[in-house]
């Protein structure tokens, strides 16, 4: 989850593409990910995402679906080692990763944008100059 958090906050950050490069690297190379190599390229998708222009890439869908798959490659590339599982179970994986991945990219985006709402309202109440609210994302603006 760290990563994930590390990737969606981040704009154009180098050092995120790392994560799912290391992670597909380290799949390919153990011997049953070797034989599922391609499941390794859900794994691209952060990696395409980060390098859409700015008004696309910056979208919270986008960086949600970027900061799932980063968690996933993660995970898959670690649970790869320590897991045992046959080339079979990973492409059986395939379809449930494409709906999992995208329901926790339609959930991060909920979330993001019902906080971005609150703390806009929390924000204008108190004036903090510690709340940080990404105003595009924000429910109800009002303009004046």
């Amino acid at each position: 989850m760290l990563f994930a958090a590390w990737y969606f906050g981040t704009k154009k950050d180098k050092a995120s593409f790392l994560v799912p490069i290391v992670a597909i690297i380290l799949f390919i190379a153990h011997p049953v990910g070797r034989q599922v190599w391609f499941f390794s390229l859900f794994w691209t998708i952060p990696l395409i995402i980060k390098l859409l222009p700015k008004k696309h890439g910056e979208k919270a869908f986008l960086r949600s679906l970027g900061a799932t798959f980063t968690a996933h490659a993660v995970g898959g590339a670690m649970w790869n080692y320590i897991v045992p599982m046959t080339p079979g179970a990973w492409i059986d994986l395939i379809p449930i990763v494409i709906y999992e991945r995208l329901l926790f990219a339609g959930g991060i985006t909920v979330s993001f944008v019902i906080l971005n709402t609150i703390l806009n309202k929390l924000d204008a109440k108190t004036k903090a100059e510690y709340i940080n609210v990404d105003k595009k994302y924000v429910l109800f603006r009002h303009t004046a």
